[in-house]
């Protein structure tokens, strides 16, 4: 910002710069045990396949698309005196899944009356995990370090919602923006890296995201997403990573202490090398999580 000292200016003919102060944000998250907090999310995942043989020929392309639209809670139950760390309680209250693969359409809606949802595979692997808790424990900085989903029913599908990973993928952005500090200032860009699992089975990933916050306006703190993800695989393994992006921006309630919104999108292009055959495996996510109580 540019000023002028009346006399100066008038005798000189300068200007004085004034630096404008740099605004600081607490990106701490508040962990302490209260009443619930509603949040809803809406993602759609798609993922096509497709393949080459030996001499060339094509093999018949293979998609599926998966839609899901919840909601759910979260609660602080207790914290832990000696370090710190919150018990919080996770409990899906709606579920809406649509899953499409082939000519197979499948749905599951937890809000029907008994009778009026139709039996299949989702319906009956899905309808245990509303109502059961998903026990977080979570540090002071806002990392989960673990996940008891032992209440909920053990199979693929609902794996997909309160494993170990997804729950972390899931539910970690609503406590952390992986500030190493907890306070940054507009403008500032920190880098978070991190092993993956459970994204291809037995290929090791790492993940490397660049976060920004771009704004801060009346409490609420914007942080651009921005990364990519490359494998570890040693060469000559069947899986292997062709190209993997990330993005997404997250809502930080400075005051509230917890992401308001958290939106991402992720692209992956994973090669499959078996006897004979060359895969080519493409899969994108896009999701938006959002409080619906504030």
């Amino acid at each position: 910002m540019l000023t002028r000292n009346t006399l100066g200016a008038i005798a000189l003919g300068l200007s004085i710069v004034t630096p404008a102060l740099a605004q600081t944000v607490d990106l701490t998250p508040t962990l302490e045990p209260g009443e619930p907090m509603r949040y809803g999310t809406e993602q759609r995942a798609s993922q096509s396949q497709t393949g080459e043989a030996e001499g060339g020929m094509q093999l018949p392309e293979q998609k599926q698309t998966m839609s899901e639209t919840s909601e759910f809670t979260i609660q602080v139950t207790a914290i832990d005196e000696e370090s710190g760390n919150a018990n919080v309680e996770v409990v899906y209250h709606v579920l809406k899944v649509d899953l499409e693969q082939g000519p197979m359409k499948l749905a599951y809606d937890s809000t029907l009356a008994a009778g009026e949802q139709a039996p299949n595979m989702l319906s009956s692997q899905l309808s245990g995990l509303v109502g059961k808790p998903i026990i977080l424990s979570v540090s002071p900085m806002g990392k989960i370090l673990s996940v008891d989903s032992s209440a909920v029913p053990q199979n693929q599908i609902v794996a997909t919602f309160a494993s170990e990973a997804q729950a972390r993928g899931r539910f970690g952005a609503i406590f952390s923006t992986r500030h190493p500090s907890g306070t940054a200032d507009v403008g500032d860009s920190w880098t978070h890296v991190e092993e993956l699992d459970e994204l291809a089975p037995g290929m090791a990933m790492t993940a490397s995201l660049t976060y920004t916050l771009s704004a801060s306006d009346d409490g609420e703190a914007h942080v651009e997403v921005d990364g990519d993800i490359s494998s570890n695989n040693p060469a000559g393994g069947m899986m292997m990573l062709d190209s993997a992006e990330v993005e997404g921006k997250v809502v930080w309630d400075s005051e509230a202490g917890l992401a308001t919104q958290v939106v991402g999108a992720q692209n992956f292009v994973m090669k499959l090398n078996q006897p004979g055959v060359t895969m080519t495996i493409t899969a994108e996510t896009k999701s938006k999580t959002a409080r619906l109580d504030k």
